[in-house]
């Protein structure tokens, strides 16, 4: 994995929880808004439902939501302790001369190679 695809996982990630979120607004305006009215006095077979399969399905989407957010948090965590990390290393070549520098420079990227979950 490179590093450029070990830090795109967090823009992936945050795109994958706003699609759940857009599922629930979704789902939370199909029940919330009003229907047409029935004029009819025959039963419909077809469409009883009620709103435990309205909840069931929020819940199950909340619970995936976050669990979205965990993995997201997670992965913003583990990159800012890596670039920290990078940081501290690079402050250290202060007083270094320039080859060295330069050799150090190289070394920068491969702090987020191999650090895949």
């Amino acid at each position: 994995m490179t590093a450029r695809e070990y830090l795109t996982r967090y823009r992936d990630a945050v795109r994958e929880s706003r699609e759940i979120e857009l599922k629930i607004t979704q789902l939370r305006l199909r029940y919330a808004a009003p229907s047409a009215i029935n004029y009819s006095d025959m039963p419909k077979a077809h469409n009883n439902s009620d709103l435990s399969d309205y909840m069931e399905k929020l819940e199950e989407l909340t619970e995936l939501l976050y669990a979205k957010y965990e993995r997201c948090l997670g992965i913003m965590i583990d990159i800012e302790m890596r670039l920290d990390r990078w940081r501290a290393q690079t402050l250290s070549w202060k007083g270094k001369y320039p080859a060295q520098v330069h050799g150090y420079h190289g070394s920068g990227a491969p702090v987020f190679v191999g650090c895949c979950r």
